[in-house]
């Protein structure tokens, strides 16, 4: 595919950005790696420069893949370059270590994307974190992460994020807390059917469940 951008500056046809970006996501949806780099590395040299989002496919397909340890070379290869990632191009790395179940290293991303690449994680990535840590039976990380995201820096929970935490407030009969996020939930407007229903079956329960030392119930 390299060849056929070579052949086009040789009849002086040029390509713009969003043509190479078109390619290589579709060499990509075949799995064909080697292809899609071979573009990146003609853009390189003849032009034109790849942006954030051509890294940014390349990262994610390797992250997809949890070959991590490509996406990172990518990662250093685009910030050599000078392009600058964003939270699309550092999420994903985020996504396949929690998918992973390895949190140490995901959380460390998140904090990475702040203080080494001044990104703001959003509520995508968030919301891996705690799918991960309730996969884990790690309850009372789900409500300390939810917290954090809401409070400390600012981010709106979406439809997925309420789902993951009413859905966890019904399997442990905690009917407080549940009411707790059905509130915010309303007030954020971000029902949809199958979320007014987990809310009607905790407004239905009759009382929180208690759990031996403290498991799953924290201060909200």
């Amino acid at each position: 595919m390299a060849e056929f951008f070579e052949r086009a500056h040789e009849y002086g046809v040029s390509p713009d950005l969003d043509c190479h970006d078109s390619v290589i996501r579709h060499l990509l949806k075949g799995d064909k790696i080697e292809s899609a780099t071979a573009v990146l590395g003609h853009m390189r040299k003849h032009g034109p420069t790849p942006s954030t989002k051509t890294f940014s496919l390349i990262v994610d397909w390797y992250c997809g893949k949890d070959n991590i340890e490509k996406a990172v070379e990518v990662l250093e290869e685009m910030t050599k370059a000078g392009t600058p990632p964003n939270v699309v191009t550092l999420s994903p790395l985020v996504f396949a270590y929690a998918r992973q179940g390895d949190l140490t290293n995901a959380t460390a991303w998140v904090k990475k994307m702040r203080e080494k690449y001044n990104v703001e994680p959003n509520i995508v990535t968030y919301n891996a974190l705690l799918v991960a840590y309730e996969k884990r039976g790690d309850y009372p990380s789900v409500w300390e992460l939810f917290m954090e995201l809401t409070q400390t820096h600012k981010i709106a929970p979406n439809r997925a994020t309420f789902k993951i935490v009413l859905e966890l407030c019904l399997k442990l009969k905690q009917r407080e807390r549940g009411m707790h996020y059905i509130g915010l939930m309303e007030a954020k407007e971000e029902e949809t059917p199958y979320l007014k229903e987990l809310a009607r079956k905790i407004e239905d329960l009759t009382e929180d469940y208690q759990y031996p030392s403290g498991i799953g119930q924290i201060t909200l």
